[in-house]
């Protein structure tokens, strides 16, 4: 059973920032996502970046994934110098190995023009607290919240830039209150 897609007022600027031609004046931010757990925030990245083989998507809620990381600093920016043909990478879960923030850091400094990058988080205050390097001056960060009235339906109570159809579907006042 495929999950049905409803547009985000997100989307339209991560959708620019994943087609931005990345060699030209315009130099890319980091994007940092985050928000509560199941706000779809990999569900709204994964709908904005196109697959191909030049995308590198790493799910560091997968155990595996997670201990290869944790087990090899430095394991992102070896992975980068052997595949050069990388131009973006969506690493979901960050703050279950903090340790990449560095790595993205170093990648992004040596060539900022080269890479796009798109992290999700359910506790930026996790990464706080345990004194996780955020990219600063480096990330744009987006909070992904639960689904947005104007998310729902046109309203003129709180215009939001909502691109893409369909919308989620309205909840009845009943929907509302349980």
């Amino acid at each position: 059973m495929e999950d049905r897609y409803f547009a985000r007022f997100l989307e339209k600027s991560l959708k620019t920032d994943a087609v931005r031609p990345l060699a030209g004046g315009v130099k890319p931010k980091v994007n940092l996502l985050f928000g509560a757990r199941q706000t779809g925030k990999s569900t709204l990245l994964g709908h904005c970046i196109s697959k191909g083989k030049s995308v590198l998507v790493l799910n560091l809620q997968d155990r595996r994934e997670r201990r290869r990381y944790e087990a090899e600093p430095g394991l992102l920016v070896r992975e980068f110098e052997a595949a050069p043909e990388i131009d973006t990478v969506f690493i979901d879960e960050i703050q279950k190995v903090p340790a990449v923030l560095d790595d993205i850091q170093l990648l992004y400094d040596r060539e900022s023009r080269r890479r796009r990058f798109f992290l999700t988080g359910s506790s930026a205050r996790r990464l706080k607290r345990g004194s996780a390097n955020l990219l600063p001056g480096r990330a744009r960060t987006h909070l992904v919240s639960p689904v947005l009235q104007a998310e729902h339906r046109q309203t003129d109570l709180l215009a939001l830039p909502m691109t893409g159809k369909p919308r989620f579907p309205s909840r009845t006042l009943e929907d509302c209150l349980v």
